[in-house]
């Protein structure tokens, strides 16, 4: 019974150590990693393409809401509108022109060069727009039919579309255009960890 107990006991023992030995042979073999894996990730650093797809991110849209008066004016009378006009416009940067210039891989610092905000797509919003004056002035007020209303609607609407794409062309819509850009694409860059100066190309550098 002894030696039966004793048989088990050595065989336990030797299992275990065959267990170990092979734990230990398979570290040796697989502990290393294989020679073309890299020790770490090498960051390339920023490039324009890589922030090409953010162009529409750095679109801002301005909401245009104002009042135009147009009048036709004859010799025995005239006709007046006032119109009141809501539209918006798109200020946006094209990256297709964007320059890195100064790129310094170490410290991960560079100089963005973008070329100044360009308005586009002025939209007079025509569900929106409403005539809030439309009257016939001396003699015409006798005048039959509706064509003088028609004339002077037509040009109100002319010139309300003129003035919502004016207003894309104004100070204050290219400060707002800046402001947006720069914060969208700083905040890109210091999602990689970098920093960057943003200059435009129609200002002298800061």
């Amino acid at each position: 019974m002894f030696m039966m107990f004793l048989k088990i006991i050595v065989k336990s023992c030797l299992y275990c150590l065959m267990v170990i030995l092979g734990f230990l042979l398979g570290r040796a073999t697989t502990g290393s990693k294989p020679p073309d894996t890299p020790d770490r990730m090498f960051h390339a650093g920023p490039t324009i393409e890589r922030f090409a797809d953010l162009s529409e991110l750095l679109v801002v849209k301005l909401d245009v809401s104002d009042i135009v008066t147009t009048s036709i004016e004859g010799r025995t009378g005239g006709v007046q509108i006032i119109l009141l006009v809501k539209g918006d416009v798109s200020l946006g940067v094209d990256l297709a022109g964007a320059h890195l210039n100064d790129v310094d891989r170490i410290n991960r610092v560079a100089v963005l060069k973008l070329p100044p905000p360009s308005p586009s797509r002025p939209r007079l919003d025509h569900t929106r727009t409403r005539i809030f004056l439309i009257e016939k002035e001396g003699l015409w007020q006798f005048w039959p039919g509706t064509k003088p209303y028609t004339l002077v609607t037509d040009r109100a609407m002319a010139e309300a579309q003129d003035l919502v794409k004016a207003t894309g062309a104004t100070a204050e819509a290219d400060r707002r255009a800046r402001s947006h850009a720069e914060a969208v694409l700083q905040l890109f860059f210091k999602s990689l960890d970098w920093k960057v100066r943003i200059d435009w190309s129609d200002r002298s550098p800061a």
